[in-house]
């Protein structure tokens, strides 16, 4: 009998993956990087974690009061 199993979420993201899931461009989560907001691992290339994601996220949300000033 078949065993049903949940998808495997992916941990690690490309840049190019990253800003897809971030609706920006590879562009902007380099400049990201090196500003220090986007933390990161070299394996070989820059790979970033699915928790960094959200936590990039959670960061940078604003309400619109925020925007307002």
């Amino acid at each position: 009998m078949p065993v049903e199993t949940a998808p495997i979420k992916k941990k690690l993201y490309t840049v190019k993956e990253a800003a897809a899931a971030l609706n920006t461009t590879p562009g902007e989560v380099y400049k990201q990087i090196r500003e220090g907001n986007l933390r990161f691992m070299l394996l070989p290339n820059y790979k970033i974690s699915d928790r960094e994601l959200d936590d990039f996220i959670e960061r940078n949300q604003t309400t619109r009061k925020e925007v307002d000033r």
